[in-house]
């Protein structure tokens, strides 16, 4: 249907019949037997995904199902901050581009996402949170990002209601700003793209829950099997993270999250015979116990993850990959690293297969009997004080697991 514009006068107009000649923001669309694409997960990555489609690249056959209500799911819980001081080439780039279309998506969509560019200042409490910080300013800058470190003083002029008394139990030594971040409402942003895609033909399915993906005999996608009937189309986009629980939520490190989450297993992590590993700081794990990244348990079942952690912050290994490559790329002269310090649980892991070596290299008649070797070095871990979804039984301890036997 014809998309009723907001404005001004629009208002205006509307407040003379006591606003009673406002109409619904978008169809209640009853499936369709087939569509060119269908989209799974009716939040604001679903129906941005739905919306561009239609309006970029001309598909109108499409529909967005979603279980329960638009926007009900993870972009209804969302920090609704939004920046782009991300760690990562990749992850800085991605998000200042979305950056860019926050300033302007009210206009677009013709609906007041509410974006406040107000900035978004982090606080550093510890020396740790200082480098961490810094670090990140650095190679936002590498990347074209504005970021920048404010000293407390600093601080406290752009936001006077901040304590910066030094005796405080943590105090602000510091902190990070981007002055083009801000906040804006998420569920608004699902609400304006769900207004803005209906009007270009889509079809807006709620309470319409997927149970199967049907394939042909060559394995591809034919058809969706639905609480509501079969729907079919050869084209489907699943962006359904917020209802899973843990699948598709990155981690604070890789750009997605600021805050530790539970259920953030992933596979294969949440597999029961593996050893997962989570990470702690290198040196004072004791003191700062498990790194603000590392995915945090139970399972999506309940199960206890993960099970120990080791050393994953700043850790100094061989340059490889990607990685290296990246590197080589900001030096001068071709000079190729063969060291590089990186952080992460894949930090961590080698800890414990290079302990595990060690131990088997030491008592080799528990070759061929890995959950007996797992249950050893769980047992003789070094309880850091955390909690147990967090920690799992502790720190890795191999002198300990070796003297156990």
């Amino acid at each position: 249907m014809p998309r009723q514009r907001f404005s001004g006068l629009s208002l205006l107009w509307n407040s003379l019949g006591k606003h009673r000649g406002w109409r619904e923001q978008w169809r209640r669309a009853e499936p369709q037997a087939e569509y060119d694409a269908v989209i799974v997960g009716g939040g604001g990555h679903g129906l941005g995904t739905a919306y561009y489609l239609a309006a970029e690249h001309g598909l109108t056959r499409i529909a967005v199902v979603e279980k329960g209500w638009i926007g009900g799911g993870n972009t209804g819980r969302n920090t609704t901050i939004i920046r782009s001081n991300y760690l990562f080439d990749e992850s800085a780039r991605l998000y200042d581009h979305s950056v860019k279309m926050w300033e302007h998506l009210s206009q677009v969509l013709n609906y007041n996402v509410m974006f406040s560019p107000r900035g978004v200042m982090m606080l550093a409490h510890t020396v740790h949170d200082v480098q961490v910080a810094q670090r990140h300013i650095h190679a936002n800058r590498c990347n074209g990002v504005d970021n920048e470190w404010l000293t407390p003083e600093e601080a406290k002029a752009y936001c006077p209601p901040l304590n910066i008394d030094p005796g405080l139990r943590y105090p602000v030594l510091g902190a990070a700003l981007q002055r083009r971040g801000g906040t804006a409402r998420h569920d608004a942003v699902a609400w304006g793209y769900a207004r803005a895609a209906d009007a270009l033909g889509v079809d807006i399915i709620e309470n319409c829950e997927v149970t199967g993906i049907r394939r042909d005999a060559g394995g591809a996608v034919e058809a969706l099997e639905t609480s509501r009937g079969v729907i079919r189309t050869r084209k489907v986009g699943v962006v359904a993270a917020g209802n899973t629980g843990y699948g598709n939520q990155a981690s604070a490190f890789n750009g997605a999250r600021q805050a530790g989450l539970a259920l953030s297993i992933n596979d294969p992590g949440n597999a029961d015979g593996a050893i997962t590993v989570g990470s702690t700081h290198r040196t004072m794990p004791h003191t700062y116990g498990v790194s603000y990244f590392s995915s945090k348990g139970p399972t999506g079942d309940g199960r206890l993850k993960p099970d120990l952690v080791a050393p994953g912050e700043k850790v100094l290994s061989c340059a490889a990959g990607t990685m290296a490559e990246n590197i080589a790329n900001k030096l001068p002269n071709d000079t190729v690293p063969n060291y590089v310090e990186d952080s992460g649980t894949s930090m961590a892991a080698p800890h414990v297969s290079g302990a595990a070596a060690a131990f088997l290299s030491i008592k080799n008649e528990f070759i061929g009997k890995p959950e007996v070797i797992k249950q050893i070095l769980l047992s003789t871990a070094t309880d850091l004080g955390r909690e147990r979804q967090f920690q799992g039984a502790g720190l890795l301890d191999l002198m300990r697991a070796i003297q156990s036997l």
